[in-house]
């Protein structure tokens, strides 16, 4: 676990010493702190092998570093739980870096590496990701910035795990 949060702490510096508050094309503007964006949502899984499908609440922070008008660095450090096919529910938490393309037609598109833990029920494995964000309309809701659309694989020995996810990202400041 000392290389995950080496790592972990690596990126938030990173991110922290050459943030710079940019427009992401199509006249998003990322308004707050490098930190201050976050994701609520849900996610479900499925194995290869078995039978075995879990559902369940997400939360995640994403700090970003914008490097052009249209490509930015997104951090994701999430939790959520899932439920074992021995009906034991436990916890997971997932850190990436997302390389996000504003000017992609209508949408952000982010494809991502990372790992996810499994906390008393598989260890930390690769886990490789593609998300699709919908930019909101700020006079909407001014804190309520995209709906997002996601996989991911998780290379869990053996047994793959496809998961899907959907939600929202928020500005927290």
């Amino acid at each position: 676990m000392g290389n995950r949060v080496q790592w972990g702490v690596f990126l938030l510096f990173f991110c922290a010493v050459l943030q710079a508050e940019t427009r992401l094309g199509r006249g998003v503007y990322y308004d707050g702190p490098w930190w201050s964006f976050a994701r609520l949502g849900m996610i479900g899984a499925t194995q290869t092998n078995t039978r075995s499908n879990t559902y369940f609440g997400e939360v995640s922070l994403n700090p970003w570093l914008a490097v052009t008008d249209w490509f930015a660095f997104r951090g994701n450090f999430g939790i959520t739980a899932f439920r074992s096919s021995s009906k034991e529910t436990f916890t997971v938490s997932e850190y990436q870096l997302f390389f996000s393309f504003a000017d992609i037609g209508p949408v952000t598109f982010e494809p991502g590496i990372g790992a996810q833990t499994w906390w008393k029920n598989g260890d930390s494995h690769l886990l490789v990701s593609v998300n699709l964000l919908f930019p909101v309309d700020d006079y909407i809701v001014p804190w309520f910035r995209y709906f997002y659309l996601g996989y991911s694989g998780f290379f869990l020995p053996g047994l793959y795990t496809h998961q899907g996810k959907f939600g929202i990202e928020v500005t927290l400041w």
